[in-house]
């Protein structure tokens, strides 16, 4: 045999070993148990009908209570209380109800004057949803755990109703 001959049986031989080490790595990659998935949170612009030109301050304050309540959406899919992988199937009423009464429980554990602030605006969009058929079964779910008056004594001390006049204000300065 050539030296050209040898050197091209030999690149044959390379690139066979290197599909079967390929092919062995698929294998391996398919019996792998896979991770669980990755989450992705995005904001709206508005939050609450709340622009940062509106109210800075009020803005970022909604802006940090969406993203504790997605990331609580995220715990309960890692430990598969209201979601089943598998399945790809979920529970929204349930799941939605563990992540309100979390984020409540959260909040309510803070240690700090500003813990209040973030109850009564939480409360207050609890209190704010629509009342369709679904909205309704995951508010009587978050009651069992924080009654009705304890959420309506929150969000009266919110800021949230500062939206509607802050509407009111851009309705009157536009005639």
């Amino acid at each position: 045999m050539t030296s050209a001959s040898t050197s091209t049986l030999s690149t044959l031989l390379l690139r066979t070993e290197v599909q079967k080490c390929r092919s062995a790595e698929v294998q391996k990659c398919r019996s792998r148990p896979r991770k669980p998935p990755q989450s992705a949170i995005l904001f709206g612009s508005t939050p609450s009908g709340i622009s940062q030109e509106d109210s800075e301050s009020l803005f970022w304050a909604l802006q940090v209570l969406f993203l504790y309540h997605e990331l609580m959406h995220a715990k309960n899919l890692k430990i598969e209380k209201n979601f089943s992988l598998p399945d790809r199937r979920v529970d929204l009423v349930k799941a939605e109800i563990y992540t309100d009464i979390s984020t409540l429980r959260f909040l309510s554990s803070i240690r700090s004057p500003k813990r209040m602030y973030s109850e009564y605006l939480y409360a207050a969009g609890i209190l704010g949803r629509a009342k369709t058929p679904i909205y309704t079964r995951i508010f009587n779910g978050i009651t069992k755990s924080f009654p009705e008056a304890q959420l309506k004594a929150w969000a009266s001390n919110s800021t949230l109703p500062f939206k509607t006049q802050l509407q009111e204000r851009k309705t009157n300065a536009s005639y």
